[in-house]
């Protein structure tokens, strides 16, 4: 492996760990609160999915079926993303989350930050695409840099009103969608829009399969679950 790849694969790789980490810090507690029959079950199945489809991953299947209608790939994706969703809006658990530590479950949405900011690496390294990062048509990095002060302000501090919390949240699921889109339309897919070198392959590739696999779903997740705990209140 060349020290470049290295180099961003090591960054990637610890904020992958970092995030993780983060994740279990702010949702231990409601989770352990809980006394839903079978409340790891979700959580394990998600484990179960992810070892799978790094097998894939690491198979090649996923590059090699790029051309399918629809790629393989596709409905792996959709099936984390359905996930995400029960998560925020259903998982039983979630609802004994504690409306002080909501600040920190926003600010986990800072991890949009530094990895744009690899995304900007990756580019000049030549393994994505422009449009895939702030330099072109992703601006998903607002997300990124509003998060601590949204966490601050709005959820610590208490300062912001309700229908700016609400605002941010739908517009971080703007954002997201835009570069979800973008990256999808520049995969070498039989319905491929953005045609300029490099493909968008990286995101088939191991150990950047969970960009998608869990990244983007921990980005949607938090904004459905911001809007579910401020939306109730009304």
């Amino acid at each position: 492996m060349k020290a470049e790849s290295f180099g961003i694969t090591f960054a990637y790789t610890a904020l992958l760990l970092i995030t993780t980490l983060g994740v279990a810090f702010v949702f231990k507690s409601a989770v352990s609160q809980s006394t839903m029959r079978n409340k790891l079950f979700p959580i394990i199945f998600l484990i179960l999915v992810w070892i799978v489809d790094s097998i894939l991953s690491l198979k090649g299947v996923f590059l090699d079926t790029i051309k399918s209608t629809p790629p393989v790939f596709f409905p792996t994706v959709l099936a984390t993303i359905l996930l995400a969703v029960y998560f925020a809006l259903k998982y039983e658990p979630l609802t004994h989350f504690k409306e002080e530590n909501m600040k920190y479950a926003v600010a986990l949405q800072t991890f949009r930050l530094p990895l744009e900011l690899i995304f900007v690496w990756a580019l000049h390294l030549g393994m994505i695409p422009q449009q895939m990062t702030f330099e072109g048509l992703n601006y998903d990095v607002l997300v990124g840099l509003t998060a601590p002060f949204i966490a601050y302000f709005g959820y610590h501090k208490r300062v912001l009103p309700k229908w700016a919390l609400v605002a941010w949240n739908v517009g971080g699921l703007i954002l997201l969608a835009n570069i979800v889109t973008v990256a999808i339309l520049s995969a070498p897919t039989n319905f491929q829009v953005f045609t300029n070198e490099p493909h968008n392959t990286i995101v088939l590739e191991f150990p950047y399969i969970f960009i998608p696999f869990f990244l983007v779903p921990l980005a949607l997740f938090g904004h459905l679950f911001a809007l579910r705990k401020l939306l109730a209140k009304y």
